[in-house]
């Protein structure tokens, strides 16, 4: 996985590459053609809006975005990684609606 420091709005992203910015490292893969998925989730956090967070995307079966970074703590002492666990809330509404229709 190389590295590379590059502005937020940047979009010249290389596959399993890293943006930092302001302290904040977004890792993991991203096709380039959803480059702008990267963007907003490094945006999000060097913003405030969010102080660690990761996406996946899956098009016809192939993953095209796996990313994470920031941190899992309001102090900034422990980094988001690959594997790190969340609770979420209200996924099984949206699901149970999508699978009846």
């Amino acid at each position: 996985m190389g590295k590379g420091a590059v502005g937020v709005r940047n979009s010249g992203f290389k596959n399993r590459d890293s943006i930092v910015t302001e302290k904040i490292e977004v890792h993991g893969y991203c096709d380039e053609k959803f480059a702008a998925v990267k963007n907003v989730l490094a945006e999000s956090m060097a913003n405030g809006d969010d102080l660690g967070a990761s996406v996946a995307v899956y098009l016809e079966g192939e993953a095209v975005v796996d990313l994470w970074g920031g941190c899992t703590d309001e102090g900034k002492t422990q980094a988001w990684q690959e594997n790190t666990i969340i609770n979420v809330y209200s996924t099984t509404k949206t699901m149970s609606f999508l699978c009846a229709l």
